[in-house]
């Protein structure tokens, strides 16, 4: 946000970024155009970062199995929102004043609640002849922390107008193309500390004194320098930050990282078990673009899938080591009576490794009287895989971002180290009940919760939000199959589960 009457008129440049008439050197738009560049691209700068994960000793390089959440990864820019509150034009804001103002910025936004404002940082820009905490005169550049509030913990960054040489200006590019370079360095050191170190407690070098942008600053610590980074909105002057993992473990600066990636959600469809099906069940889904993928060796496949007179078609698609790469097939499961079908139209295959995906098409051939896919076994080289070990995912949103099903028993989980889940869902009036189950170390676990998704009309809304303590969990989802007399359906939706 942009604090202060100073920053002038406000309007709008070709990039959509805001401009204002008191902001001579452009820091607002290039501010803007950095955060916006954060995690698109696949940029690396970004992925030194997300090495790190809650509650391990000071230098660890890895994170165990137990707790494999890790700092995130900012896809698809950084860049919430932003807020020209031009209220006020003190010229020596107080840390005190700048703090009040983050949680003016948290009411601005509509994040009122701890949960809301755990995962978002604040920078409070100050602009041009103007002081903040004293600034330049009390030896930082910018600086980051918390305040405490109504709305739980605020954190945010105290940044002030860096167009001079004292902080950065021309440190990497000469002339006017490196007046700001202390801004995109200043303000990534600020936002990789507060990613690792949120509330002040969090990651500190083996010193207890420094965090991972303070060890790598102005080219003082070993392994990368300052340079420019390519990001997805352009090139900007970044300084690297400390690896623990670095040169061979021992810890270094690095201006790039592989990402590394939090676990991904994982996704099943219901089982409904049935003694005529070869393992006494079989999976199985109804809506469209539902998968469920089997991995395996050898040179044949056959896929058996429990057709009956409600059965729809499905893709099948198999990827191969060797050519051909991939094979698809439609596949029609109706059948007069229940009972297997096997399908293996695409022949021998080449030798080596494949994996197969079954896709549901959300429709079927008459006379079929419904959509559902139902998978019951899998045969290959190696005999008939009566209960499979499937990956699955349920139907996807039509773009919007979230997953949905309708099969009782469907469940996706996920585990987490924290000491709250929040489940964001889309919630509206064809959806159904879910059971949430938490399991942990704690004694108040296992938990098992009931939430009902039904709603008049469509919106996103954070249909599960729970406290714990500290500790890892895994939280797990399952579809009832059941749902209030005022819903049309019995449909589950996910779009986001975040723990914090």
């Amino acid at each position: 946000m942009f604090w202060g009457s100073q920053w002038g008129t406000q309007s709008t440049d070709g990039n959509g970024d805001v401009t204002l008439s008191g902001d001579p050197s452009g820091v607002a738009p290039y501010l803007q155009e950095l955060l916006k560049g954060l995690g698109v691209g696949g940029e690396k700068w970004s992925g030194v970062m997300t090495q790190y994960c809650d509650g391990v000793a000071v230098g660890a390089t890895s994170c165990p199995a137990s707790n494999p959440t890790h700092v995130a990864y900012p896809t698809g820019g950084a860049l919430a929102g932003v807020w020209v509150d031009e209220s006020a034009g003190l010229t020596n804001a107080t840390a005190q004043q700048l703090g009040a103002e983050a949680v003016s910025a948290a009411a601005h936004f509509g994040n009122t609640t701890a949960a809301s404002n755990r995962n978002v940082q604040y920078i409070i820009a100050s602009p041009t002849g103007t002081h903040p905490d004293g600034f330049p005169n009390t030896g930082f550049c910018a600086w980051h922390t918390y305040v405490s509030s109504s709305y739980g913990d605020v954190t945010f960054t105290n940044l002030p107008y860096l167009d001079g040489a004292n902080c950065g200006a021309n440190f990497v590019n000469s002339g006017g193309a490196g007046t700001l370079d202390g801004v995109s360095i200043v303000e990534g050191h600020e936002f990789a500390e507060t990613v690792t170190d949120q509330y002040i407690s969090g990651w500190y070098g083996v010193d207890t004194s420094h965090e991972n942008g303070d060890q790598c600053v102005w080219d003082l610590g070993p392994g990368a320098q300052v340079q420019d980074v390519q990001f997805g909105t352009g090139a900007f002057a970044m300084q690297p930050t400390w690896a623990n993992d670095g040169n061979g473990g021992t810890g270094t600066c690095e201006i790039s990282h592989p990402i590394v990636a939090n676990p991904p959600i994982k996704y099943g469809w219901g089982v409904v078990k049935n003694a005529g099906a070869l393992g006494g069940s079989y999976v199985q889904e109804r809506y469209p673009n539902a998968s469920e993928k089997y991995s395996f060796s050898g040179s044949s496949l056959g896929v058996v899938m429990w057709a009956a007179p409600d059965r729809g078609t499905a893709t099948v698609v198999i990827t191969s080591t060797t050519a051909p790469k991939k094979i698809t097939q439609q596949i029609n499961t109706y059948a007069a009576s229940g009972g297997d079908l096997s399908f293996s139209p695409w022949g021998a295959l080449p030798a080596g490794k494949h994996t197969v995906t079954i896709t549901t098409n959300g429709a079927n051939v008459a006379p079929s009287t419904g959509t559902w896919v139902a998978i019951d076994a899998i045969t290959t080289d190696s005999g008939t895989d009566a209960t499979p070990k499937l990956t699955g995912m349920w139907s996807d949103g039509g773009g919007y971002g979230y997953r949905f099903t309708g099969q009782k028993g469907a469940t996706a989980s996920l585990p987490f180290y924290g000491s709250r889940i929040i489940w964001n869902a889309l919630v509206g009036p064809n959806d159904g009940k879910a059971k949430v189950t938490i399991t942990g170390p704690s004694p108040t676990v296992p938990a098992v919760y009931t939430v009902d998704l039904y709603a008049a009309g469509y919106s996103y809304q954070n249909v599960f939000n729970v406290a714990l303590p500290l500790g890892y969990y895994t939280i797990k989802i399952t579809a009832l199959g059941t749902k209030q007399a005022a819903s049309s359906d019995t449909i589950v939706t996910l779009k986001q589960l975040t723990a914090s």
